[in-house]
């Protein structure tokens, strides 16, 4: 009696045969994962290091032109408070997405 639930007997011919890797085609495979990882990082330390000064000098002209008359101490201040915040974070999501676009 067969049960409609039981696996179907198929024909050897029909089984895919199983493909062996070789060396060869070793560049169709994903990366390791530590190649990976560090392509990640240096993506994020890239987006840090162009970020952060990018924002930072939009920051101090923003300032200087909504405000020419704070003192140099005072556009400092918000020049780093902000440039650490949004450089650092912007910077690093938009590296990282241009990384992961061409890895994915």
């Amino acid at each position: 009696m067969s049960s409609t639930l039981s696996r179907p007997d198929a024909p050897a011919a029909t089984i895919a045969p199983t493909i062996e890797h070789t060396p060869a085609d070793a560049e169709d495979h994903p990366p390791s994962d530590e190649r990976e990882f560090r392509g990640f990082a240096t993506a994020i330390g890239l987006g840090i290091a162009i970020g952060l000064p990018v924002v930072m000098a939009i920051i101090a002209l923003t300032v200087k032109v909504v405000d020419p008359s704070l003192d140099t101490a005072g556009l400092l201040a918000i020049v780093i408070w902000v440039g650490i915040w949004t450089g650092v974070f912007l910077g690093g999501t938009v590296t990282v997405g241009l990384w992961s676009s061409r890895q994915h």
